[in-house]
């Protein structure tokens, strides 16, 4: 079952934006995406990165945020997503010191912080990204602020559930050979048990807080790293 079940505008109706036209697209042509014309703050959360630290959303004032929300055992969307971070980060280069970029897990029970520094380390992504867990309501609240949809498809105690492949929905777009082989590598060494199906948002946070884009799998890493040039600047 894909991972990304949910249409943006019943994410964007989930965190409290309008679902009609004049309230939500802003129109300012550098910004890529579902652009908030009327952006609201984003919902501050404290969870633990893979390397132990604990992370708070309010102390990343000043600098552009990415938000993503994956789970080490995904075989289909979620490498791709992760490396297409990747990719984005390495566009900014000098910049990207400026932009934090944040992966919630959407499996607390799974990805613990042993399990999150390990996928980081595959992905290429240590020290370059903050990948949270904590305790399942914590985590799950943080699904509520952002809108994001998850459902888990086998109950752990039922045994392995079926299991897709990355090659059933992946968003490649915008990404080296070498990325979809090392997504697809990451799919195999990570994947199995029950699955979790869940929406796939790509929330870009400004310097004051404020969620402005929504951005979903299918994006570039260039839409992405145009993002935050674009609000590094504003």
């Amino acid at each position: 079952m894909p991972t990304r079940l949910f249409p943006l505008a019943i994410l964007l109706a989930a965190v409290g934006f309008p679902a009609f036209p004049g309230g939500l697209f802003e129109r300012q042509v550098p910004l890529s995406g579902t652009v908030i014309e009327h952006p609201g703050p984003a919902p501050d959360f404290t969870l633990t990165d893979q390397d132990g630290r604990v992370f708070r959303m309010a102390d990343t004032r000043g600098k552009v945020v990415v938000v993503t929300f994956i789970y080490t055992h995904c075989t289909d969307l979620c490498p791709f997503v992760t490396l297409k971070v990747r990719s984005a980060r390495g566009l900014l280069g000098a910049d990207a010191d400026r932009a934090v970029f944040v992966a919630v897990t959407t499996d607390p029970r799974r990805d613990t912080q042993e399990v999150n520094a390990a996928y980081t380390r595959a992905a290429g992504l240590a020290g370059a990204w903050h990948f949270l867990t904590g305790p399942a309501a914590a985590v799950k609240a943080v699904w509520f602020d952002y809108g994001v949809g998850v459902d888990i498809q086998k109950a752990p105690d039922e045994g392995p559930g079926a299991q897709g492949t990355a090659e059933d929905a992946e968003p490649s777009q915008g990404l080296s050979a070498d990325a979809r082989d090392q997504a697809r590598r990451m799919a195999d060494a990570f994947g199995g048990g029950y699955e979790v199906a869940h929406s796939t948002p790509i929330w870009i946070i400004d310097r004051e807080g404020r969620m402005r884009v929504a951005m979903d799998a299918d994006c570039l890493p260039s839409e992405i790293a145009g993002n935050v040039r674009a609000l590094m600047s504003r």
